[in-house]
């Protein structure tokens, strides 16, 4: 409650200050403990090892941190109520940029000191076994020359000026760069502007973005941004880049396997079973067999070790690559085979995104570099149109609009749509234009020898027999025009199309949805304004005047509210049989296509 009261008062004061114009400056007090176990972040019940631990408590608010080397001999030691030292150990606290710590103070914890602590600066005073130093410094370091016993680390600072802006400026160290790899910020300055227009390089506390976040080949620029302390930067942009489209990285196992983070098992060795290794994006995961897959330790150096009986390695490149190359160094390699590319004399070639190398036999590997290029981007050559309408003689209607050309087999019947004498009039597209003898369309598969060729951002109604079509994009595009047509291509990516003054809007809908008759092209929104319409699809614009107030005009020949209105018969007759084969008459009885309208002969 004390502490309370006083963190009350101390706020206040700052307050009150600030109403005053007073002095901007104030003190910030951080406690590092007594729960040591969760500032380390594990649950320790013995000994453990702290080495280069960088702990921090309440680091996004006041920046100050607590940096904990472990000596050459002890490990240290957390015990409820307190954290043990040994000789050899240093900590380092740090104040954010721009302020001093001027105070640590740190209570009796639960084991005498044997000797004591050493500052590198300011006045240190150990009394009844706690420690009082007072000074000015933005970082303090104190070397422990005995055995002590922290209940808590109490850290005063003095915060100062307010940083109001930061800039950046300078040039990357580095500006060579393997495809996937980030930029490296080093060698770029960043200043920054406080409240008193006084201005100061800053070294720490540097939060970087980078757009993009990773390189490719295609970038020779990259734009950044540093933030601190809640202040971000105006964007940076960094010129002048070289990026390799090959990647090279190295996994080393004969290095301290502590390094990769993993732990010991009863045996002495390093488990990988259950855990990833990552280096240069790429990652390593194993499978173990009848023995744990591990990593072996000994006095001379280190391995890999896969065993027979499922155990297996696999190396997964990041987004966007693919491995060519896999070279092995090591004992017994001749063991791994694999599930993809050539695997021969520790050397693997091929091109995949992941390569899994099971052990017939044991094998011990020292090290696996990786090379990995850019994958090709997958480039879609056909797609499918799916029907949702269907007419009571069970033909298939759907509207289509693509961003690509698009050639439609003459499995299908495409059409143009417009209105004219308050009918719909329909316009195939079965002439000269429009006939394709295209063995490209498809990437060379020579799926479509004839068909029907829409060019890109138009809108078109499409008549089938089945449920669903296939269509392709030509490698080659064609300039082809289509002919007199009222549909309009679906916003990209769908939604609201834009409306103009003077026309009417029509979707492709039944007259009586549930009975499912009627079908033709009908208002979407009232007094026929614009209305949403879904990606890949497209909807009719007819003029005012030609529209004529009409709500829906149906393929059988009758408008809304105007009775008995048939096709354009002066138009030129265009036939199509059942099988969807433009023919010249109707000799032969079944159901016909003609300008749009089916006719059964018997």
């Amino acid at each position: 409650m004390e502490k309370q009261l006083l963190n009350f008062k101390t706020l206040l004061l700052v307050c009150l200050m600030t109403m005053l114009g007073g002095v901007n400056s104030f003190a910030a007090e951080v406690t590092f403990g007594p729960d040591w176990n969760g500032l380390f972040g594990s649950s320790y019940s013995g000994s453990f090892n702290p080495k280069a631990n960088d702990l921090e408590l309440n680091g996004a608010s006041n920046g100050v941190s607590i940096k904990v080397t472990n000596g050459t001999s002890t490990n240290g030691y957390v015990k409820t109520g307190d954290f043990r030292a040994y000789k050899g150990y240093t900590i380092v606290l740090t104040a954010s940029d721009n302020s001093a710590i001027t105070k640590i103070t740190s209570e009796k914890g639960g084991k005498t000191f044997t000797n004591g602590v050493k500052a590198d600066q300011g006045t240190l005073v150990i009394k009844n076994n706690a420690i009082n130093w007072t000074g000015s410094s933005n970082v303090v370091k104190l070397t422990i020359s005995g055995t002590v016993s922290f209940k808590d680390i109490v850290v005063t600072c003095e915060n100062g000026k307010t940083l109001t802006s930061l800039s950046i400026s300078g040039e990357p160290t580095k500006k060579v760069y393997n495809a996937g790899e980030a930029l490296d910020p080093t060698g770029l300055v960043v200043t920054g502007t406080y409240d008193d227009a006084t201005t100061a390089k800053i070294s720490s506390g540097i939060t970087w973005t980078m757009n993009p976040e990773t390189l490719s080949a295609d970038n020779t620029t990259c734009t950044v941004t540093a933030t601190v302390g809640g202040v971000t930067s105006d964007p940076y942009v960094v010129t002048g880049l070289t990026i390799t489209k090959n990647i090279n990285c190295k996994f080393d196992f004969t290095v301290n396997p502590e390094e990769w983070g993993l732990t010991t098992d009863s045996k002495g060795a390093f488990n990988i079973g259950n855990n990833e290794l990552t280096v240069g994006g790429v990652v390593m995961t194993a499978t173990d067999g009848g023995t744990k897959t591990r990593i072996w330790k000994s006095t001379e150096a280190c391995d890999l070790r896969v065993y027979k009986n499922g155990g297996s390695i696999t190396f997964t490149a990041p987004e966007g690559f693919n491995i060519s190359k896999i070279d092995f160094t090591g004992q017994k390699l001749a063991g791994f085979s694999v599930n993809a590319g050539k695997y021969s004399n520790s050397t693997w070639n091929g091109k995949a995104h992941a390569v899994t190398f099971s052990a017939s036999n044991t094998c011990q590997v020292s090290t696996a570099t990786i090379t990995l290029v850019e994958a090709e981007p997958q480039v879609a050559t056909s797609g499918t149109l799916t029907f949702k309408a269907q007419d009571t003689d069970k033909l298939w209607y759907a509207t289509f609009s693509s961003e690509k050309d698009v050639v439609f087999t003459s499995d299908v019947v495409v059409y143009g749509v417009s209105v004219s004498n308050e009918k719909l009039s329909l316009n195939a597209l079965g002439n000269a234009d429009y006939d394709v003898t295209d063995t490209s369309v498809g990437y060379n598969t020579g799926i479509v020898e004839k068909g029907y060729y829409v060019p890109a951002n138009n809108g078109v109604l499409v008549i089938s027999l089945n449920g669903t079509t296939p269509f392709y994009f030509p490698k080659e595009v064609q300039s082809v025009s289509l002919p007199e047509n009222m549909l309009k291509p679906a916003p990209v990516g769908g939604g609201v199309f834009t409306s103009e003054e003077g026309y009417k809007y029509y979707k492709l809908a039944y007259n009586d949805y549930y009975a499912k008759t009627g079908l033709g092209f009908y208002w979407g929104a009232k007094e026929a304004g614009a209305f949403q319409v879904k990606a890949g699809l497209a909807y009719m614009a007819v003029p005012a005047a030609v529209a004529n107030n009409a709500k829906g005009f149906r393929f059988d020949g009758v408008t809304d509210g105007i009775d008995g209105v048939s096709m354009d018969s002066n138009k030129a007759q265009v036939i199509y049989n059942i099988n969807g084969q433009r023919v010249a008459n109707m000799s032969k009885a079944g159901l016909y296509i003609v300008n749009g309208k089916k006719v059964v002969v018997k």
